[in-house]
């Protein structure tokens, strides 16, 4: 009877190991995401993939659908799986644009700071009521031409379409102001991103990272029963990130079609865009080194600019984190 005992220990304690919390894995702690470089959607799905593996219960990855040329629109999702009950869906994306490198940085910076969390088994409480997507390149083959020498902006997509301009919304009236209609054939990547939105439920807040100014950018006329929580949001972006900007401007979006407009229009999240210090073109160039073996374009560590890429990260990361924090301590936000 004994010897049979002896025999099963291996197999219970495979099961027990087999069992045990994958947030506490080292794997998770080291797979931390480099600084000093850019990242092509591919590396960003790689890495994605990794925090998926070595701890499922936070995090899952999603592809949205796809780009003109077959590249993938991956989202991160990071949830408390096993917490039951009803979830907020909070958003963050980035790098619509694709030469604007910088903005892919915020969401993958939350990534790492939970990532980090997680890790060292302090995740937060909040991921048991919020459900997280992080989607840091919409414009996938925009950024992959504007990582490569000679460097060209290339703002748009491959069919030279402004995807930020594409998001089709009807003509609606707030405050008896009406707004105009913006009626357009949305792009594949515009596509994946409302069929995702779609098809996940409601999100509830939306942030939309770019890199041409120091601004955050919100809907002229809110609904009055968002227009305290668009108050709030820019205090703290206000207070956070502007004593590190060289300006600060709250404003109304100039032209239809953006992000902002579909997210907030037509799915009714609180949604804003965010204008980060801009990686300048001529600089852009003498600030990048050749492919870096590991992958990614990665700036020299003696140029200013790295300080602004950290920037992006830091600031930006813990601004989004504390407006986590506070949406979720929010009685009125459920």
């Amino acid at each position: 009877m004994i010897s049979r005992w002896v025999l099963l220990l291996p197999l219970l304690a495979v099961l027990l190991l087999g069992c045990a919390d994958a947030p506490t894995s080292g794997r998770v702690v080291d797979a931390e995401l480099a600084v000093d470089r850019f990242y092509d959607v591919s590396m960003v799905l790689a890495w994605f993939r990794t925090l998926e593996e070595a701890a499922p219960r936070w995090f899952s990855v999603e592809i949205m659908g796809h780009s003109v040329q077959g590249r993938p629109l991956p989202c991160l999702v990071v949830t408390d799986t096993q917490a039951t009950g009803k979830k907020k869906g909070y958003w963050i994306d980035g790098a619509i644009h694709g030469g604007e490198l910088g903005s892919q940085r915020p969401a993958l910076a939350v990534a790492e700071h939970l990532r980090r969390a997680i890790g060292e088994g302090k995740p937060p409480a909040w991921l048991s009521r919020i459900r997280l997507y992080l989607a840091p390149v919409l414009n996938p083959d925009g950024l992959h031409r504007g990582m490569r020498p000679p460097f060209p902006h290339h703002r748009n997509n491959v069919h030279d379409v402004d995807l930020n301009r594409n998001y089709p919304i009807k003509a609606v009236t707030i405050d008896g102001r009406s707004i105009a209609e913006h009626v357009s054939v949305p792009e594949p990547e515009t596509q994946a991103v409302m069929a995702f939105w779609k098809r996940v439920g409601p999100i509830d807040l939306a942030i939309s990272y770019h890199t041409s100014a120091n601004l955050i950018i919100h809907p002229k006329y809110p609904p009055k029963d968002q227009r305290k929580r668009y108050a709030d949001i820019c205090a703290i972006y206000e207070s956070m990130v502007y004593p590190h900007s060289l300006a600060f401007e709250m404003s109304g979006p100039s032209r239809r079609g953006l992000t902002m407009d579909w997210f907030g229009r037509v799915r009714g999240a609180v949604a804003l865009s965010v204008e980060m210090n801009p990686l300048p073109g001529v600089e852009r160039e003498r600030a990048m080194e050749d492919v870096h073996p590991a992958g990614g374009y990665k700036l020299r560590r003696a140029n200013r600019l790295l300080c602004s890429l950290r920037h992006y990260g830091e600031v930006h990361a813990e601004f989004l984190l504390a407006l986590i924090r506070l949406l979720r301590e929010d009685p009125s936000q459920g």
